[in-house]
């Protein structure tokens, strides 16, 4: 039985521990299945929403926090550190940190942006159960087998400046086509104290930067050595290098009380395809004070648009510890374009266990690929299908299907 439930902010979803080391996503409205997060290795203790609803923590018995994209599932980061369980999670009100209480005896803070420690409190005599902020965010409480115990901690409130969010902070386009990015800025001087604010897909030249002081928006060139460009937010003008374009037209700027919020268009060239990449973002105001550069978020640009892993089977369907299983996947173009050097990998539980390169030469084309594996021990496999462009520089595939069976003794 699940021993942790939450509601997300806005009352539509709930999230629990299930069955094999996961955590559900539920729609409240119907009580239907949404999501499966999977990545934990024990079962899981705990699960938080943040304050914005845009991510969850789970704590497990595997002593480790996940921090999950809510939108698609996505694993952002994994928090190591406690050395027993994990038996309880919870999000700050500003959503900036997290507090995880552990069979440890020690309840940590983390910086949710980065996944870094920020502080350890130690105290309890017996195991943390429990671990709950205030509504200011200045206080912690915590429960464990010895009691209940309550933390000062102003020292987590945020600095004076900084960057403050990024939306979409996980997003997938194809090439060429344009993409929107919101990056909010503050400052408690007021944000008319912001000198220089940058934008950065990570070891790429697709950098962009709006300088304050004279209201213009740059673009780094082909080397990423120099800032070109120069135009107003609004105005009619593209900056591109080879790695693609900032649309000056759809950019804006908008101030107000602390805040500076800059809408970012910028459309990526077919160079950046095929990869997933992190989203950096720089601040510096007039004091010279800077925060960043400072991953936000993640980018995944497509290059594959027409051919996708239809369908997977396994024969026998439910194989035996030892027998050989055949895995048929079919691969189906289902557009006009002609695809090359596509790779193609199998994955049983995310370990890779056969790969070869295919390419589809006519429109509305379908082929099989079968592999042939022999199961070690009984139990659940995921098995799953990927195909990603070549060169491949990443493991995370533009297009894939999961299935799921059971070996038997």
């Amino acid at each position: 039985m699940p021993n942790s439930v939450a509601f997300s902010p806005d009352g539509q979803y709930s999230a629990s521990p299930i069955r094999y080391n996961r955590v559900g996503i539920f729609r409240v409205s119907d009580g239907s299945l949404v999501r499966t997060l999977e990545g934990h290795t024990g079962s899981v203790r705990s699960v938080s929403f943040s304050p914005d609803g845009s991510l969850i923590a789970s704590g497990s018995v595997d002593d480790t926090i996940k921090i999950w994209n809510v939108s698609d599932g996505y694993l952002i980061r994994t928090l190591t550190g406690h050395t027993d369980n994990v038996n309880s999670v919870t999000f700050s009100p500003n959503g900036s940190f997290l507090a995880s209480g552990s069979a440890d005896k020690i309840i940590r803070i983390w910086k949710v942006s980065d996944g870094s420690l920020a502080g350890t409190m130690v105290g309890h005599t017996g195991a943390v159960n429990s671990v709950s902020f205030s509504p200011d965010g200045s206080l912690l409480a915590s429960g464990g087998s010895d009691g209940l115990i309550l933390w000062t901690i102003a020292w987590l409130q945020p600095p004076p400046y900084g960057i403050k969010s990024l939306s979409p902070n996980a997003v997938t386009s194809v090439a060429n086509s344009p993409q929107t990015f919101t990056s909010i800025h503050t400052d408690l001087k007021g944000f008319r104290n912001i000198r220089f604010i940058a934008f950065s897909v990570g070891g790429t030249a697709l950098r962009a930067a709006y300088d304050v002081t004279t209201n213009r928006l740059f673009l780094a060139d082909d080397r990423g050595s120099r800032w070109i460009g120069g135009y107003p937010p609004g105005s009619p003008f593209k900056i591109s290098n080879r790695h693609g374009s900032l649309d000056c037209q759809n950019t804006t700027v908008i101030g107000s009380g602390f805040n500076l919020t800059v809408t970012w268009t910028l459309i990526p060239s077919t160079r950046l395809s095929g990869r997933e990449y992190p989203v950096y973002l720089f601040m510096e105001n007039r004091q010279g004070e800077r925060d960043g550069w400072k991953a936000m978020g993640r980018w995944t640009i497509q290059h594959i648009r027409d051919v996708a892993v239809r369908s997977i089977s396994v024969s026998p369907s439910q194989p035996r510890v030892g027998q050989s299983a055949t895995i048929n996947c079919t691969v189906a173009n289902q557009g006009s374009l002609v695809e090359r050097d596509l790779s193609f990998r199998l994955l049983i539980n995310y370990k890779p266990v056969f790969s070869i390169r295919i390419s589809m030469l006519n429109p509305n084309e379908v082929r099989q690929v079968s592999a042939n594996v022999r199961f070690s021990s009984p139990g659940r496999y995921m098995v799953r299908a990927e195909l990603s462009p070549l060169p491949s520089e990443t493991d995370i595939s533009n297009n894939f299907l999961s299935y799921e069976i059971f070996v038997t003794r």
